[in-house]
């Protein structure tokens, strides 16, 4: 290492304790400049913490009481400069309150900012380095008496000839008492006030001769006292107060604090303690009693923490062994005690001594220094130790103890930076000692002084760059912005009188969030500005000196957050005109809408510095942010072209994903009801102005009012507004002289700095101006309520007649007399008239009818749009968001081409083709082995696998039936395209010409006869093996058109003879030469082909391997994850196999198509309903019509459902989430599905109309008579209420039923119908022809067809389907027209279906190889599972081989059906036959359900266990079993990945118990769960599924936990990679936190939590910490995610009524989301709404309506007038003209609740809010009849939904109440 002993920082020890007592400063400054003083304290407390008193007193005038006092409370931070100061007491006498604050300089040195005048600080703290707090005075009273004592204290401060008052803390106590006071004293006179702080409060305070301070109280009384001033303490002081100093490596061990008891005394301990770094520490004040040598009182006064502690209140005290010891939390605490005792040197037993090290527990501290410089890093340490250096959030070396260098005593370390390390930022560079803790052994890490530093490193082309007001910043330009405060911190009353900057002006900040400025994403910059603007003369203006600038040419970039630009000057020269230039060229949203202090400008202008000096001044009322001194020539970076484009590419991406933001109408409040609007102008001074006003005195329009944006402040001189309103504007002279109510009203509260008066009067005058009847309030004041708005009101009744006019004038002034304006705020004032109560002409208690209404919807759009173009053009100039001057493009529909492609099958289905003998030992490998790794592998892709093997034996029947072959070549087709050979020397079963086998010529017989496909076979009867078949039709026949790379042949290597047993060898070599020729022919053919997959192997392991490499591929290749179907896209497919099982043979029925296509042309806005008979065919109708939509129309949006396919379809509730789930999907709409029944139901006919305005849309609902709600009885769902009364236009809905109460409800309603009838003879004829001739290859006798048309039976068609299915599949021909005649005896198609059922047992139940009930085993599988069970899951769980399960399989083929790999019943009728035959008793449907409960529960967890398991053992009554189920986390996980999961989970749990259940479930599952045993995406999105769960059942505790615990794992996961240094723009502090998107999300979601619980503060707080993580916004997803934070965030304070910081946050938000998603997008359309809903709460209409007419604009021109969003517009519009009194408002509300009723349905929240709100518009207008009748709807709505202690039903419920009676 370098010697750099000349360059080593030196070491500076300090003295422990220090010699002096504490610390002391001084701050002066003339009226009414602040100034600042110095404490030479670091706040920087390291390792213990640090707690302190601060002690300030004022005086600020000749007088002598004209004084302030104040004590402080000091706690501060472990680093990273954070503090508290809690006041408290404080005293003052005069016009000014005390006014202190306290900052720090970039380094962390306290400095306290104080009023003027002359300001005497002492600071006393538990730290030994500064102070050893050996200068309190001890006075002993006199014993017995009870005689003034006179304490050695002058309470003059002006005693020495030196200006100032003077603050005392005195501590009192007796054998009885014990009290802490703080004593305010004055400049001169002998003034002092006491203030008690603590204790009994039995001490008096008084001045006596001479100024002493004076006490009276019992005697034997001891007092301790401690001045701010050692001047004012009499020199002949006898004793000094007790104190003591000490401190504890863990606090949690008892450190002894006094060792000798006295008899009685009093105490203030002040202790801190360390918990981590930046502002973890926590301090605390206590005052301890001391009566009998006991602890009487231990008080907690005050303190402040962290965020690692829960409170501040830690330590505990008490008596023990004569001592008073404390305890208190672990790690190493501080402590310092004063005391009224006198002090007589002997201090406590403490644990280590005030030397010892708090960090390690080591005898000594180790001592270190280093330099940070731009080309190194230099340090010294006094103990070897190891060194770690760090910038940023980046460890950049480690030197081991062993590395660093000796010098003499010390130990040294040097660091040069890499060209690569040295970047333009600023760069936080933290050196760290590394010790070992003495007892822990952890290593402990300790600052060296002189770090951290900040490091800049400026960009090239910068000269010079500041930051006004604010520290160090890192611009988006690269830019570094320098702090002030070092630069321009003055602390002399030379310069400018004691003013604190020598800049001068005042700091300025805007706002409190810096991410909320516009036109910027550089406010950290922007939030801090100065600005001449302040009160006193010497400061108003701005001046920034600028030494050693090279002299020449430049540009200067001046930030400001004003376009208002007055005497800007640099070097002298004038520079106004030219930024004012600049700053035009900028046209942000935020001016527009905020005004230009919200909103940031930058311009650049060119310059010339001479004499090496740059000096920029303003003057007005500039306000500037920043400036830089820039080379002519810089240039900003800009974006690349690629670049560009990228990010468009996102935005558009985002665009798509963005969900929407949900809307609220708002409803008119109840106390408008049967008032005239708000008769006042500019009420407020919503104008910004004092428009409509008279007005004396001086004015100022101030920033928040009593629920209002704006309000009226007044000043020091008496200041009176004066507003009168002609009645007879309004209403008619007639009336008047009925002597209506008048309402005059205002707020106000005291000033800003309290106090002031306020009067307000209230005339009624005659047309001649004649007061008729008036009111006074009188003067008011002085007003003190803690800022609190009072209400000065008066309602005018039984004046007469001849009211004309009515008045209002207030006054007000402040109390103080200062220039400016800190007299009362005067808000919300209101003139209002009690309408008239004459029921108007032509009122019925009846609804609105369209054809009543005066405009239509898109007329009175088109009205509203057009007469408010000046105001459109007020509140959005057209740049910003263009006007629409088409109109016809807003309303036209757009037609969306979203196909939704139907995915292939998700099932593997694998053909095995072999010999038997000779692959004995390789199928049993593979099948125990390789097939089962499949399934798992599989089943983690989402796809089931089932593997046909029939070389296992055919059974003795099949093969004497002659099946073998065609079993065989079925079983291929059914498996396409996945096919296996196994290939050996052993050539198979086959025959020749010459030896003929009967058996095997019966297979051939068969297979010809029955399968006409199979024609082929013939050519092939004789020297084929059945083998050879297989590899024909499996492949070789058609090798042109087969996917042959899912076909896979493995040839075993020739037999060693010499290597296996002779039996082995037998039973492996060819049967014969002739057979190993054929063999070896087939062999060669197969390896002739090109493209095949052919694999040679020796064992059974080798051919293992390769079977699971290949069959793995065509899974990875064919099914790659992330393509498994989703439920929504496996309901579809199965609903699509159902229809598709109907479309296979359509005869005739064409009319009834005809029918269909003819409803449909008529536009109906009713559904049109199929009836008929069961079994009549309306399914197959329904089929064949949709498929022709869907060939015909591909771009026609078409939803089928088969009611009655699944057990799940038939689920009413089921439906609507589904349709829903599809509207959603195939148009990409961004909103959420309700997961609440009633929220379902309601807003069904919302998403069918949302679907109707993007395309054509069918809807299909086949069998309303098999609906059910889940009970198993028919339930209201029968009744169709939730079917949309009226369909919107562009929609036909179909629907099909049998007889019952849905066909009941249907004429009911009057829909439109057909009946379908039965089946004709011509068409009998035909389908017997189609079906069994064409398809199958069969034919009947004359006879049998002859019966089959002439049965009564086969006129239904699904009997004759049944039945012709049934005489294919029968075996015996000569038996046939016997057996055609029972089934034509049957009664009805269920009893087809039983004799379908019995055939199978007949065929498969008896014989020599024959499975005992395998009919009622698989089908009451099938029965009870939800979806059904696929082939694997059916031959494992009841253990049935290939063998038999393929020729049942076979058999079945008419009664069952594959849906995606799933098998169930073709048919409902066939469900009946099943239940009637096996599972006719709930006993024997719960064996059934146990049964498969018990397979579901041994599998390996899948999607498809958790789709099938907890249904089955709800079923089952298995309720402890289903809990724990729900309650697996994985199961859990798996249910959410879908709506339709999130749903049957919610189901389950209701089942279960109670919803609430989930919360002690789910979070004890958590608390077991180790976060390492789970991937980290799968983690983050658990707590993502729970949290968001948790929100929706509005189990907020619940969800607090989840996200609290997700958001400290995401820190922790992601501190490495997205950590990041968070400044505060407002002070010198920082913390390192992270800011990885998802962490930042967590945060959010918290903010939701917090703020459904109604903890706004808290929610404030953790908006607040996301949106200042989000420093650096660059990218479209970064500002998407502020945009997000800041709406959340805006919601929370609109809910606490902040209505103008809302309006900020959703200002930016609006340029935000604009500049990702456009102008045009329903993200920002919905922004504009909630602008416009908080100006419209604040009484801002004209505003409001400005933003709620833009969002009509771009909402209508994306989804026309008829839409719902369109129509909850229209409402907000209407709510205006109402409060306008303008008769549009009428026809805006009829609308609206027209398209919302055509849209919803009229059992429908917003439905009702929309009544409420017309009913309100009636009643104000004399409609009394028509209000009652919407009061009354509206409320039926309300009480259902909302239930009757909802605000909304109350409202509703009064208004009834009060037009009833107004109703004769």
């Amino acid at each position: 290492m370098t010697d750099h002993n000349k360059a080593l920082p030196k070491l500076q020890k300090k003295q422990i304790p220090a010699e002096f007592p504490c610390l002391y400063g001084f701050g002066k400054s003339k009226w009414p400049i602040h100034c600042y003083a110095k404490l030479g304290f670091n706040i920087n407390a390291q390792h213990g913490g640090c707690a302190g008193l601060i002690l300030v007193s004022n005086s600020y005038g000749s007088d002598g009481s004209n004084t302030t006092a104040e004590i402080f409370f000091l706690t501060t931070g472990f680093d990273a400069n954070h503090f508290s100061v809690t006041s408290i007491g404080k005293s003052n006498a005069g016009h000014f309150g005390a006014e202190n604050e306290f900052v720090t300089d970039e380094q962390g040195n306290l400095i306290g900012s104080h009023m003027f005048g002359s300001n005497h600080v002492m600071l006393m703290t538990n730290c030994s380095c500064y102070g050893n707090l050996k200068h309190g005075v001890y006075v002993k009273g006199p014993s017995g008496s009870d005689e003034p004592l006179n304490l050695p204290l002058n309470v003059n401060g002006s005693l020495n000839g030196e200006h100032g008052a003077g603050v005392t803390l005195v501590l009192c106590s007796n054998s009885e008492h014990s009290a802490v006071y703080m004593i305010r004293s004055g400049h001169k006179g002998d003034y002092l006030e006491m203030v008690h702080l603590s204790g009994d409060n039995n001490w008096k305070f008084s001045a006596a001769e001479g100024g002493l301070l004076q006490v009276s109280a019992a005697g034997n009384s001891n007092y301790g006292i401690f001045h701010n001033r050692q001047n004012l303490i009499k020199d002949e002081i006898q004793a000094r107060a007790r104190t003591y100093l000490a401190q504890a490596i863990d606090g949690s061990h008892i450190t002894t604090l006094i060792s000798s008891m006295p008899v009685h005394a009093t105490y203030i301990v002040m202790c801190s303690n360390s918990n981590g770094t930046e502002d973890n520490t926590a301090g605390a004040l206590y005052h301890i009693s001391i009566e009998s040598s006991n602890l009487k009182v231990s008080k907690c006064m005050t303190g402040s923490h962290g965020n690692c502690y829960e409170n501040f209140n830690l330590w505990k005290f008490y008596v023990s062994s004569g001592k008073l010891v404390v305890t208190g939390p672990s790690g190493p605490c501080r402590y310092a005690l004063l005391s009224d005792t006198e002090d007589d040197g002997n201090g406590g037993e403490d644990i280590c001594s005030l030397t010892g090290c708090l960090a390690t527990g080591e005898p000594h501290k180790i001592q270190g220094a280093v330099r940070i410089a731009d080309d190194e890093i230099v340090g010294v340490v006094d103990k070897p130790s190891k060194i770690i250096i760090q910038a940023d959030v980046k460890i950049l070396e480690v030197f081991e103890a062993d590395e660093l260098e000796r010098s003499g005593d010390l130990y040294t370390f040097c660091r040069t930076w890499t060209e690569k390390e040295k970047t333009v930022g600023v760069h936080l560079v933290k050196i760290f000692a590394v010790r070992r803790h003495v007892t822990s052994g952890n290593e402990v890490f300790i600052n060296l002084e002189g770090s951290p530093q900040k490091l800049i490193r400026q960009k090239a082309g910068v000269i010079y760059a500041l930051n006004a007001g604010g520290p160090d910043y890192h611009a988006l330009s690269n830019i570094i912005y320098t702090s002030e405060f070092s630069q321009f911190a003055s602390f002399t009353y030379d310069f400018c009188y004691g003013t604190r900057c020598k800049a001068l002006g005042g700091v300025k900040t805007p706002t409190n969030i810096p991410q909320i400025l516009c036109n910027t994403h550089d406010g950290f910059l922007n939030c801090t500005t100065r600005s001449p603007g302040v009160e006193p003369l010497d400061e108003q203006k701005v001046n920034w000196v600028v030494e050693d600038i090279p002299n020449g040419k430049y540009k200067i970039r001046v930030h400001m957050n004003s376009k208002v630009i007055r005497n800007l000057m640099v070097n002298g020269i004038e520079i106004s005109d030219q930024m004012t230039e600049e700053y035009a060229k900028c046209k942000p949203s935020g001016d527009i809408l905020l005004g230009h202090e919200y909103t940031s400008y930058y311009g650049d202008v060119p310059v010339t510095v001479h004499d090496s000096r740059l000096e920029l001044y303003a003057e007005g009322s500039t306000m500037i942010s920043g400036f830089a001194l820039l080379d002519s020539a810089y240039k900003d970076e800009k974006m690349t072209e690629e670049e560009i484009k990228e990010e468009e590419k996102v935005k558009l991406l985002l665009s798509e994903q963005i969900q929407t933001i949900k809307r609220v109408l708002l409803r008119k409040k109840i106390t408008l009801v049967g008032w005239s609007q708000n008769l006042l102008q500019n009420a407020s001074g919503e104008n910004s102005d004092l428009s409509h006003w008279n007005t004396n005195g001086s004015w100022m329009i101030h920033e928040g009012g009593y629920q209002t944006e704006k309000a009226f402040v007044t000043s020091y001189m008496e200041c009176e507004k004066y507003q009168e309103v002609r009645l007879t504007d309004y209403f008619s002279a007639k009336y008047l002289d009925t002597a209506p109510d008048i309402q005059v009203s205002e707020w106000y509260r005291e000033g800003v700095c309290g106090g002031g008066f306020y009067s307000m009067e209230a005339s009624i005058l005659d047309e001649h101006g004649n007061v008729i009847k008036s009111f006074s309030t009188g003067q008011i004041g002085t007003i003190y309520k803690n800022n609190a708005w009072q209400n000065a009101s008066v309602t005018f009744s039984s004046y007469g007649p001849g009211a004309r006019i009515v008045t209002i004038s207030s006054t007000g002034r402040d109390d103080k007399f200062w220039g400016g304006h800190y007299g009362v705020i005067i808000s919300a004032s209101i003139i209002r008239v009690k309408r008239e109560e004459l029921p108007a002409e032509g009122d019925a208690f009846e609804d609105i009818k369209q054809d009543q209404v005066e405009y239509t919807a898109i007329k009175v759009a088109n009205d509203v749009l057009s007469e408010n173009q000046t105001l459109l053009k007020e509140v959005l100039e057209e740049s910003n968001v263009p006007l629409d001057t088409q109109f016809e493009k807003q309303t036209a529909v757009l037609s969306v081409r979203r196909q939704t492609k139907m995915k292939r099958k998700h099932e593997i289905r694998v053909f095995v083709s072999s010999t038997f003998r000779d692959f004995t030992r390789e199928r049993e490998k593979i099948i125990k082995k390789t097939f089962r790794e499949m399934n798992q592998i599989c089943a983690d892709h989402g796809v089931f696998f089932t593997y046909v093997d029939l070389r296992w034996g055919i059974t003795k029947e099949q093969t004497n039936d002659g099946k073998t072959i065609a079993i065989c070549l079925q079983e291929i087709d059914r498996c396409r395209p996945y096919f296996i050979c196994l290939l050996g020397e052993r050539f198979g079963w086959c025959q020749t010409k010459e030896k003929p086998d009967e058996l095997l010529n019966n297979s051939y017989n068969y297979a010809l006869d029955n399968f006409p496909p199979l024609s082929w076979i013939e050519n092939n009867r004789y020297d084929t093996s059945v083998t050879q078949l297989e590899v024909m039709h499996g492949v070789l026949n058609d090798i042109q058109n087969r996917k042959t790379q899912h076909s896979f042949f493995y040839i075993r290597e020739p037999i060693d003879p010499t290597t296996v047993t002779k039996k082995e060898y037998e039973r492996m070599a060819a049967e014969s030469e002739y057979h190993k020729e054929k063999q070896m022919a087939l062999i060669n053919t197969v390896r002739m082909q090109k493209n095949l997959n052919i694999r040679d192997f020796k064992t059974p392991e080798d051919v293992c391997e390769l079977i699971k490499n290949d069959l793995v591929l065509c899974v990875e290749q064919d099914f790659p994850k992330g393509t498994e179907p989703t439920n929504l896209e496996k309901q579809r497919m199965s609903h699509g196999a159902f229809a598709e099982n109907r479309q296979h043979v359509f005869v005739g029925r064409q009319e009834y198509i005809y029918t269909i296509n003819e409803q449909r042309a008529k536009n109906l806005n009713t559904p049109f309903v199929i009836l008929g008979e069961s079994g009549s065919g309306k399914s197959a109708i329904v089929a064949n019509w949709a498929k022709e939509i869907e060939e015909q129309e591909p771009d026609t949006f078409l939803f089928v459902h088969f009611i009655g396919s699944t057990v799940e379809s038939a689920l009413y509730l089921k439906i609507i989430r589904r349709i829903c789930e599809e509207i959603k999907d195939y148009f990409k709409i961004d909103q959420a599905i309700p997961s609440t029944d009633t929220h379902l139901i309601q807003d069904l006919g919302k998403w069918i109309y949302m679907a109707g305005t993007r395309a054509k849309c069918i809807f299909i609902l086949d069998a309303l008579n098999q609906l059910n709600d889940g009970t198993g009885d028919e339930g209201p769902e029968h009744d169709l209420m939730w079917i949309p009364s009226k369909i919107p236009p562009n929609v036909f809905f179909l629907m099909s039923t049998l007889p019952g109460r849905a066909m009941e409800a249907v004429k009911k309603f009057e829909w439109p119908t057909v009946h379908v009838g039965l089946l004709k003879t011509e068409e009998k004829e035909e389908y017997i022809l189609k079906y069994l001739t064409e398809i199958y290859g069969k034919t009947l006798d004359e006879e049998q067809k002859d019966r089959i048309i002439k049965s009564p039976n086969t006129d239904n068609p699904l009997f004759m389907k049944v039945l012709l299915d049934e005489v294919r599949m029968y075996g015996s021909f000569s038996t046939l027209t016997q057996y055609i005649k029972d089934c034509l005896a049957l009664d009805a198609v269920s009893d087809l279906f039983s004799k379908f059922i019995e055939r199978l047992e007949e065929e498969f139940e008896k014989g020599d190889n024959a499975r005992k009930n395998i009919a009622h085993d698989v089908l009451t599988a099938v029965w009870c599972a939800s979806r059904g069970l696929s082939e694997s899951e059916i031959t494992e769980f009841l253990n049935i081989s290939n063998q038999l399960w393929s020729p049942f399989y076979i058999s079945l083929s008419g009664g069952l059906i594959n849906r995606n790999g799933i098998i169930n019943f073709s048919h409902d009728h066939m469900r009946q036959a099943v239940e009637k035959r096996y599972l006719s008793t709930t006993e024997s449907k719960k064996e059934i359900y146990l049964k498969l409960s018990d397979y579901f529960s041994h599998l390996p967890l899948s999607d498809r266990v958790v789709e099938e398991l907890p249904n089955l053992l709800l079923r089952a009554g298995e309720m402890d079993r289903l809990k724990i189920t729900i309650s697996n986390l994985e199961v859990f996980s798996r249910l959410m990945k879908s709506e339709d999961g999130k749903f049957e989970l919610i189901k389950a749990w209701q089942s279960v118990g109670d919803i609430s259940l989930t919360e002690e479930a789910y979070l004890q599952a958590v608390d077991k769960m180790d976060p390492q045993e789970l991937e980290q995406e799968k983690y983050i999105d658990l707590f993502h599924k729970l949290g968001s769960l948790f929100i929706e059942l509005g189990l907020l505790e619940s969800a607090r936990k989840i996200y609290e615990r997700l958001f400290q794992t995401l820190e922790k996961m992601y501190n490495a990679s997205d950590m990041t240094v968070v400044y505060n723009p407002f002070n010198q502090s920082w913390k390192y936190r992270c800011k990885h998107p998802d962490v930042i999300y967590a945060m959010y979601q918290l903010g939701v939590v917090y703020k459904g619980q109604w903890e706004f503060d808290k929610a404030v707080e953790i908006y607040n910490e996301a949106i200042s993580r989000q420093n650096r916004i660059k990218t479209p997803q970064q500002k998407l995610q502020l945009c997000e934070g800041l709406l959340g965030l805006a919601t929370v304070f609109y809910l606490q009524n902040n209505m103008p910081e809302a309006k900020k946050l959703l200002v930016r938000s609006l340029e935000l989301a604009t500049d990702v998603l456009g102008r045009r997008h329903h993200y920002v359309a919905a922004i504009f709404n909630k602008l416009g809903q908080l100006c419209y709460q604040q009484g801002r209409i004209d505003e409001g309506l400005g933003y709620f007419l833009q969002d009509l604009k771009l909402t209508r021109s994306e989804n026309g007038m008829d839409h719902p969003i369109s129509g909850a517009i229209l409402n907000d519009i209407a709510l205006v003209y109402d409060d306008k009194a303008d008769k549009l408002a009428r026809p805006l509300y009829q609308n609206a609740l027209l398209i919302l009723k055509k849209v919803y349905g009229p059992m429908h929240i917003d439905v009702a809010t929309v009544r409420y709100n017309l009913g309100a518009n009636f009643f104000a207008t004399n409609y009394f009849a028509q209000a009652k009748f919407q009061f009354l709807k509206a409320h039926k709505v309300f009480r259902t939904f909302l239930g009757d202690d909802h605000p909304d039903t109350i409202a509703a419920k009064e208004a009834l109440e009060a037009v009833g009676g107004s109703v004769s």
